[in-house]
């Protein structure tokens, strides 16, 4: 009975789309049958992803990965035993400082009342430290397996005091709070980042938003950028991620013919270390990225609008 109603649920959203889309309910079905046995996309992701749109060349359509098929696929390149090097905070910002990247102020794992319920073990390297121990300032504290800017907690210090959530606390209300947050993970605490000031009025908030780079290394030790995204904070939040569209946050790709020239503008691509997927560095161009929005809906007649920098030339173009 389950396999009938699970049946019925997949043939009404299908007919939702079509509906949508203004298709045929067999364009929409031959669209997920498509990408499921090509790429392992399931009902539910290509849905809400919108790639059953028409609008989509079928090419550009088979040329997408899901995440099951990405899944599978670092499973098979990855070597399993250096997962920690990049999941475990407490290794890979220590990994980032030894090969002279740079990171924000790290100061340890916060020590907690209790041992917190998870199988993982500190690293060697792992620095304890307390609030007293802490100087003044802006600080979050982050699970260190954690993902999707989940379970962080942001505090304030001045003079002994801690300013949490408009409220004032002394290092005992502090404390307590933070033992609940490393119930079921250490705890790893750096200075909290500053936005860009054109990004801070733009969005009304004080939380950092990053463009994501994915990059490729080849045998020669070059790096490819591969694709480029920035992640816009939308609805007052205090982190940028994107988590698959449940945080009503943004993300927008960022046109590759244009990043090079922000490196060389930051003083980070003197040497041509990074290159792209054409093989050749694109003319220069004035202002910044140019960005197509990606959200759970976009209005079909789009135009486009820039975000100045505080300089008055250049900003980031995004798809409204």
């Amino acid at each position: 009975m389950s396999r009938i109603k699970k049946l019925l649920s997949s043939m009404q959203q299908i007919s939702q789309a079509a509906d949508f889309y203004q298709t045929s309910f067999w364009f929409q079905a031959s669209r997920v049958r498509r990408l499921h046995d090509k790429s392992l996309f399931s009902l539910e992701d290509t849905l809400f992803w919108g790639l059953t749109d028409p609008a989509i060349p079928t090419a550009e359509i088979d040329s997408f990965m899901s995440r099951e098929a990405r899944t599978r696929l670092q499973a098979r390149v990855n070597d399993p035993a250096r997962g920690p090097d990049v999941d475990d905070k407490a290794v890979f910002y220590s990994l980032c400082t030894s090969c002279g990247l740079p990171v924000p102020e790290t100061f340890g794992i916060l020590e907690t009342a209790g041992k917190p319920r998870t199988a993982h073990t500190l690293p060697p390297q792992a620095v304890r430290i307390s609030f007293s121990a802490l100087p003044d300032g802006d600080f979050v504290a982050k699970p260190i397996w954690g993902m999707k800017g989940k379970g962080l907690l942001f505090f304030r210090k001045a003079g002994g005091q801690y300013l949490l959530d408009g409220s004032t606390l002394d290092e005992a209300a502090i404390s307590k709070v933070a033992d609940s947050y490393a119930a079921k993970d250490y705890l790893i605490v750096q200075r909290r980042l500053l936005p860009h000031a054109a990004l801070a009025d733009t969005s009304d908030t004080d939380a950092v938003q990053s463009v994501r780079i994915v990059t490729y290394l080849d045998g020669d030790g070059m790096a490819h950028i591969l694709f480029a995204r920035f992640k816009f904070i939308r609805q007052g939040n205090n982190v940028d991620n994107f988590a698959d569209g449940q945080t009503g946050n943004l993300i927008a790709d960022v046109d590759l013919d244009t990043i090079l020239d922000f490196y060389e503008s930051a003083g980070l691509g003197g040497d041509n270390r990074i290159d792209l997927q054409k093989g050749e560095r694109p003319p220069a161009k004035a202002g910044g990225f140019r960005l197509r929005l990606k959200a759970g809906s976009v209005r079909p007649t789009a135009d486009y609008t820039t975000l100045k920098s505080s300089s008055g030339s250049g900003g980031f173009w995004f798809l409204m």
